[in-house]
This record gives C-alpha cells, sequence and structure tokens, in this order.
C-alpha cells in the first residue's frame, strides 16, 4: 500500500466515496446537509490543501497498481496545536486490511510536523469507538442530540 497527497486527479474516486457514505447515511437515519454540494466542495478542498499552505492535508491510500483504496483529510489549527481529522474513508473492498490505519498513521505524522500537539476527531457510530481507541485516542467528551447519534470527541496525544 503507498499512501500519498491527493490531488485533482483523485477527485472521482474521493466523490464516489462520498456518494457511498451519504448512502450509508441515509440508511443509518442520518443525511448529510452537504450531499448535492460534495463534488465541489471536494475540488475546492483539493485545490485549497495546496494555497492554504499546510492548513489541510488530504492523503490518498493506493494499492501498487494505483488503484484507490481510502482517503481522509486533517486540518491543522496552529492556534490551539491541534489537528482535526475531517474524513477518513476507505473502499468496502479494502476494509479491515490496514489501509485505515495507514492513512492513521501517516495523519499522526502530518499533525506532528504542522506542529500539533493532538489529533482531534468527532464520530457519531459507536462501532467505530474500538478503531480510535486502538488507535491511540481517548473519549474526551460526548455531546447527545435529541433523536440522533451521539457525537463523542476523542483526542491523540502526538507528543
Amino acid at each position: 500500500m503507498l499512501i500519498r497527497r491527493a490531488s485533482t486527479k483523485d477527485l472521482p474516486f474521493i466523490q464516489s466515496c462520498h456518494r457511498q457514505s451519504t448512502r450509508d447515511d441515509r440508511f443509518h437515519g442520518r443525511s448529510s446537509r452537504l450531499g448535492p454540494f460534495m463534488p465541489q466542495v471536494e475540488k475546492d478542498a483539493l485545490i485549497n490543501d495546496a494555497e492554504t499552505k499546510g492548513k489541510y492535508t488530504t492523503l490518498m491510500a493506493t494499492n501498487r497498481q494505483a488503484a484507490p483504496l481510502g482517503f481522509g483529510r486533517v486540518y491543522h489549527r496552529a492556534r490551539d496545536n491541534a489537528s482535526t481529522l475531517h474524513k477518513l474513508f476507505v473502499a468496502s473492498a479494502a476494509r479491515k486490511r490496514g489501509v485505515a490505519t495507514g492513512l492513521m498513521n501517516a495523519f499522526k505524522r502530518s499533525a506532528s510536523q504542522a506542529g500539533s500537539d493532538k489529533l482531534v476527531v468527532t464520530i457519531s457510530s459507536k462501532e467505530l469507538l474500538p478503531f480510535y481507541k486502538g488507535q491511540g485516542f481517548k473519549v474526551h467528551s460526548t455531546k447527545k442530540r435529541e433523536g440522533k447519534s451521539d457525537l463523542i470527541r476523542m483526542e491523540c496525544a502526538l507528543r
């Protein structure tokens, strides 16, 4: 598996991930307010990765033949020395093969190099807790939402 910075050439895969996650969200009773706008949002984000001088890092995981396996994005916030994981997606066929772990390790390195002391993620699925705990994250807080899944904020110390 190879991990590299994403480019606009990766947009078709990233957009297909959004379509799949939007279907999954609807199945689980959630809907994405940004659903129809995600193709442009993703394109803008990839362009901004280059223009924001390191505030965002979008990474792609591919196999040796360059077929995409997963991607993710982290936002580096200098004001509080923290980075926030905004996205982490692995294609269905590539799950349980270390892709998410590889991306997470790369994001930890990126966040540390950007001067962050911690990596933060907010999840709404308790099914993801074992993965994030296995990556060194600890539950920081939980926000109850009526009629929706709880939001769980987790943090991982980098130093």
